[in-house]
């Protein structure tokens, strides 16, 4: 069997809110992580520093992606670095997109509640949209893929590509959005450096996205071993449907070779799950 090659398939689109969501939906899948280990409520931090609580909701709506922005804030409040800045408007980002599902939700008893919601909503945009303004022309990496992705800064784009070859390609989140552009312009480096991202992954799982942009790839470019362990692999880590059927009709795998490729898939996912993938080579 030919070794698996990854790629990462990005979006095309221009349009500024899609983008906004693309770059949530691409980078979200560490925004969480980044705060599971602190075990301070946010009840604590609001009664201490009510001005980290100001302007979002307090019901049981989105009670993760507050307690996101809360402790991003308490981070920028402790060091006012742009990075912390950075990590700020994703968690507003993040909460945006929660808290205007609910604001249009009517609360059957406390009408107050929706008044809230709707006055986090509002801050979240007014946050983003500061944030956006106070950055648009900053070297940090993360912030110069942002504006290039989400507003079409071609001086940003250039500002994040400088990365390349230097230590912040360490950083698994930037060595994913230079995947997504090499993608349509060097097969070769785009796979190294999904490969790269999957090695450097050491606290928190990749975004299952990556699994399934495999699976599709490698179906459109028939190598149907390879796309038929992502295909597990991504049914298994990202929980996205099999169509077994379809690789069937393409390519007839015996009895055998299902499982033997169902095994290297598990060998995939263990990696994976173990924060121990170092090869893109799985032989059968």
């Amino acid at each position: 069997m030919m070794p698996i090659k990854l790629s990462f398939n990005p979006s095309n689109s221009q349009d500024s809110m899609v983008n906004t969501f693309k770059f949530a939906v691409l980078l979200g899948a560490t925004l969480l992580a980044t705060g599971c280990f602190n075990k301070t409520t946010t009840k604590a931090i609001c009664e201490k520093s009510p001005e980290l609580c100001q302007g979002l909701n307090t019901d049981g709506w989105c009670k993760a992606e507050r307690r996101e922005v809360i402790l991003k804030r308490q981070n920028y409040a402790n060091e006012s670095s742009e990075l912390n800045q950075y990590y700020i408007l994703r968690s507003f980002i993040d909460y945006k997109q929660c808290i205007e599902i609910a604001s249009n939700v009517e609360p059957i008893h406390a009408k107050h509640k929706k008044t809230e919601r709707v006055e986090g909503f509002i801050t979240a945009v007014n946050e983003i949209e500061r944030i956006d303004k106070a950055t648009q022309h900053s070297e940090l990496p993360q912030l110069a893929y942002y504006h290039w992705l989400v507003n079409g800064d071609l001086e940003a784009k250039e500002r994040f590509l400088a990365i390349e070859g230097t230590s912040a390609e360490n950083d698994p989140e930037l060595t994913l959005a230079l995947a997504t552009y090499y993608f349509e312009r060097d097969s070769e480096k785009t796979i190294r450096l999904l490969y790269k991202t999957l090695r450097l992954q050491k606290d928190t799982l990749p975004n299952p996205s990556i699994y399934n942009s495999l699976t599709t790839l490698y179906l459109k470019t028939k190598n149907y071993q390879a796309a038929y362990i992502w295909m597990q692999v991504a049914h298994r880590l990202g929980e996205y449907p099999i169509n077994e059927s379809w690789i069937d009709r393409q390519h007839k795998f015996s009895p055998e070779e299902k499982d033997k490729l169902q095994e290297m898939a598990g060998e995939v996912i263990d990696d994976i799950k173990n924060f121990q993938f170092q090869s893109g080579d799985y032989n059968m």
